[in-house]
């Protein structure tokens, strides 16, 4: 399909299997909200990534603790919480990804400093240094 059509049918629903990309942000588990939360199905939230319509209330009240406490003042609270919803998507697998890909980066020989994250983050562009 031409993408358009393919993202507007995922918005909708109309697939029984489908690939999409994830591009970075997999440091931070907050990423499980945006994929997993009942609340952010295409129908609630228009920006909305659980396009699987996956929907556990016990998962959507975790997660939505986990975000609102702050890392710096309860980094074991979160880590606990976050670790709680990784069990329970495990156990439910709403998704089943069946790769990553791998990163690279084509640069002229006067770029250094080039140490792409696995993650996919684009950060490493702060550091990249001109000759």
């Amino acid at each position: 399909l031409e993408n358009n059509t393919l993202l507007a049918d995922l918005g909708k629903g109309q697939f029984e299997m489908n690939t999409s990309q994830w591009v970075s942000g997999n440091q931070d588990p907050i990423f499980l909200r945006d994929l997993f939360d009942s609340n952010l199905t295409p129908e609630k939230n228009k920006a909305g990534r659980n396009r699987s319509r996956y929907s556990n209330r016990e998962l959507d009240r975790i997660l939505t603790e986990a975000v609102t406490t702050h890392p710096d003042r309860d980094r074991e609270k979160a880590l606990s919480l976050y670790a709680t919803a990784q069990q329970i998507v495990s156990r439910d697998l709403p998704m089943l990804p069946l790769w990553y890909p791998a990163n690279m980066a084509v640069a002229r020989s006067n770029v250094d400093n080039i140490k792409i994250d696995a993650s996919g983050d684009w950060g490493f562009v702060r550091s990249l240094k001109i000759e």
